[in-house]
């Protein structure tokens, strides 16, 4: 691939990816008491439950005392538990409790009727042609990132 596409497909990924993105997020407004920053980490979390806090850090790309601070909030929400590591107990691993299960999922409910609303113009083929860009981001994004991730 030349430099002038390499260039192209750069510009064209930060434009379109900070759209594409700003309109699946918009779903914030669709929560009447609002969804504090926190409670968004709870999608991820849930994702890498059970994993080291060091570990979520990584994946979602924030520094450790960022994650710590976010766990924090989520933990005297009862969102979270911290439950040290059986094998290791420096390391603390991050669990959803009921009520962070809960909350989780509704908002993924939320986020999926958004996203089914938003998509909904899209033909069949769009639609296929989406699902298949999407499934080459993610693996391409596990290759760069060195993620186990499948």
């Amino acid at each position: 691939m030349g430099e002038d596409n390499t260039n192209k497909m750069i510009d064209d990924f930060i434009s379109y990816y900070h759209r594409f993105w700003g309109e699946m997020r918009s779903l914030d407004r669709d929560f009447k008491a609002g969804f504090p920053f926190e409670l968004k980490g709870l999608i991820d979390i849930g994702y890498y439950e059970n994993q080291p806090m060091y570990v979520i850090a990584e994946q979602m790309k924030l520094s450790r005392s960022q994650i710590t601070s976010i766990i924090e909030v989520l933990v005297k929400k009862g969102m979270v538990m911290r439950v040290t590591d059986e094998k290791d107990r420096r390391i603390n691993r991050v669990v959803l409790t009921a009520e962070g299960r809960k909350m989780r999922e509704k908002y993924l409910e939320v986020f999926k009727k958004h996203w089914n609303q938003k998509l909904s113009s899209l033909t069949t083929e769009e639609f296929e042609e989406l699902y298949k860009s999407i499934e080459t981001i993610k693996k391409v994004t596990i290759k760069i990132m060195g993620s186990k991730d499948e």
